[in-house]
């Protein structure tokens, strides 16, 4: 499949595990040049000695971690064409009663201040780019919650919301903002 994406500079968050890891292998199938942020470098061993991507070691909750990744990619490309944010998830599984506020907050910090974090990092290069784009990984529980996890339906409700502004504020730049909302999906999370 060619997906245009042959010599693309791209950062991906979260690439260690789950749908990030399988997204990060189409891409280097693709013959992007991918960078792959996760906390795990264990985990991104083997997508580097399989795949030969860019692995950058990151910790999403320290700002100057991600920065200094962004100086990194500027310093070895000189450009950024693509930012995926698939950082994300949820810590605790439960019910509105049972869930407290160190629980919301946990969800905000992953499903929204991240992206925040790395889209505010990423639009200098990504202005620079002719084929700048943003994409949000989100869940089909954005549009329609069940009956548990509220923190993180509502968190990915945002970060739709988010994106939604992000494409228009950003339209006459030809930056792209999208979100993908992903349904159930069998990763190590589930399990």
């Amino acid at each position: 499949m060619n997906l245009r994406l042959k010599d693309k500079v791209i950062l991906i968050t979260g690439g260690s595990k789950g749908i990030g890891r399988e997204i990060t292998k189409t891409l280097i199938k693709e013959k992007a040049i991918v960078y792959c942020l996760a906390r795990e470098s264990k985990e991104l061993d083997s997508i580097k000695l399989k795949y030969s991507g860019n692995i950058i070691d990151c910790d999403a909750t320290k700002i100057e971690q991600v920065n200094d990744s962004l100086k990194y990619i500027t310093k070895k490309e000189g450009s950024l064409d693509v930012l995926i944010n698939n950082l994300g998830g949820v810590s605790k599984f439960d019910s509105f009663e049972n869930l407290s506020e160190e629980d919301w907050l946990d969800s905000y910090e992953k499903n929204i201040l991240f992206a925040i974090r790395f889209i505010k990092a990423s639009l200098p290069l990504l202005k620079e780019s002719q084929f700048s784009k943003i994409l949000n990984i989100s869940s089909t529980v954005s549009v329609k919650p069940g009956l548990f996890n509220p923190h993180y339906s509502a968190m990915k409700a945002a970060l739709n919301n988010l994106s939604v502004h992000l494409a228009k504020q950003y339209a006459q730049e030809n930056i792209l903002v999208n979100s993908l909302l992903v349904g159930p999906t069998k990763t190590s999370s589930l399990e």
